[in-house]
């Protein structure tokens, strides 16, 4: 996927790059999605709350939250999200469609996004967390699509972990402290998107 990528087949900072608008979408989408998962743990919240708990535990326990919100975005940027990326947007979307088509591609890559995300990261009875991975995955094709720009959907990707990991840790400590700031980040998610693309010299420009 690297290798695709370099060859000059995907932009990886180019183009409009992080723009105003590009940035506002990296965090409406993970905004968006967030908030379905919100309104799902009122129809089935232990299988959230297990979805949750099932994720690896991060280096950053007992790290003050302002230090380790910044750290936990920049390892999920570099270490998974843009990794990601390269392999599902890059080259199972861009790359296999070159050989095929794109309905063909998108559909191979959202088929393997969602296989690999139930088998590494959903445990048994929690199947319903399959749902906002699902419209993650669509949601992040959309945006590569639209900016043909890795960076900024690998931003997006990387603003969605960061929120889930935290939440995931602070669930083991207290639950309604989790959710706390699960709301709390979302809401803060769905609001600067929606100031960013809204407001400023630089309007949407997908």
């Amino acid at each position: 996927a690297f290798a695709y990528a370099y060859s000059g087949h995907v932009t990886l900072f180019g183009g409009s790059g992080f723009s105003r608008a590009n940035v506002g979408y990296a965090l409406l989408i993970p905004g968006t999605i967030h908030l379905m998962i919100l309104l799902m743990m009122f129809t089935s919240p232990a299988s959230i709350i297990q979805a949750h708990t099932a994720l690896p535990v991060s280096l950053m326990q007992g790290v003050p939250i302002a230090v380790a919100i910044p750290i936990l975005l920049l390892e999920e940027y570099f270490l998974v999200a843009l990794p990601e990326e390269l392999y599902f947007r890059a080259f199972l979307v861009e790359g296999v469609s070159k050989c095929t088509s794109y309905t063909v591609s998108i559909g191979l890559a959202m088929a393997t996004w969602i296989g690999l995300h139930a088998i590494t990261r959903i445990p048994a009875g929690a199947a319903i967390a399959l749902i906002p991975i699902g419209a993650g995955g669509i949601a992040l094709t959309w945006l590569y699509m639209a900016t043909r720009n890795i960076g900024v959907t690998a931003l997006a990707h990387a603003i969605y972990n960061t929120l889930i990991e935290l939440v995931a840790e602070l669930v083991r400590v207290d639950v309604g402290l989790a959710l706390g700031a699960f709301l709390f980040g979302t809401l803060f998610e769905l609001v600067a998107g929606a100031i960013l693309l809204t407001t400023g010299p630089y309007r949407a420009e997908i």
